[in-house]
Formats: structure tokens, C-alpha cells, sequence
């Protein structure tokens, strides 16, 4: 694996929330949110409450089984470590995650 690649060690050392691309039945792609909990992650998903923004967790599952399909990597802050261009090109990190990882 290159440097510049994010793997599954670096996602759950410094990750926090995930975005998937997913298919649905008809075949539209959708983007899912995920929160990490180590190697496990939860997907979540978002509803409002009169003016509240709620959130609940409808599926849990291992990362290696998503890894393939995660679009962008963002840690507590809500700042991007890591993104995907395309499903067929690798995780990369951004410079901010490339930093991360050598301070953290």
C-alpha cells in the first residue's frame, strides 16, 4: 500500500464518520453515513423532529465488509481525511489526514 493510501488501520485510528456510495434496489446510488466504533461502524440515519435534527442507527456491520465502497473519511471535527474519486480508484488521504497520521 502506498503512503498516501488511507487502510482500515488508519480509519480506525483517526476516522469518525463515513460516507458510503450504495446501491439501491433500482440501481441509484446513494450516499450513507456511517460512524466508526473501531473495526465496527453503525450506519445512521438522519430524520427531523419538528425543528430538531434527530439520528438513529439502523445497521451495524465490520469495515473491511464496506471499505470498498466508502467515499469520504471524516474525523470528529468534521474535517476530510480521506477520500475516494471513483469505487474503482484507492482511498487516498488528504493532506490534512497525511498530517494526522504523522503527528498522531
Amino acid at each position: 500500500m502506498r503512503k498516501n493510501q488511507a487502510g482500515i488501520e488508519f480509519i480506525c485510528q483517526f476516522a469518525h464518520r463515513l460516507t458510503v456510495t450504495k446501491q439501491n434496489d433500482l440501481g441509484q446510488s446513494k450516499l450513507v453515513h456511517y460512524f466508526v466504533k473501531g473495526y465496527v461502524v453503525q450506519e445512521v440515519v438522519y430524520y427531523h423532529v419538528g425543528k430538531t435534527r434527530k439520528e438513529m442507527i439502523v445497521d451495524e456491520c465490520q469495515l473491511s465488509e464496506i471499505y470498498r465502497l466508502i467515499k469520504n473519511v471524516y474525523d470528529k471535527e468534521g474535517v476530510l481525511l480521506a477520500r475516494r474519486d471513483s469505487l474503482k480508484a484507492p482511498l487516498r488521504m488528504t493532506s490534512k489526514g497525511f498530517v494526522k497520521q504523522k503527528t498522531g
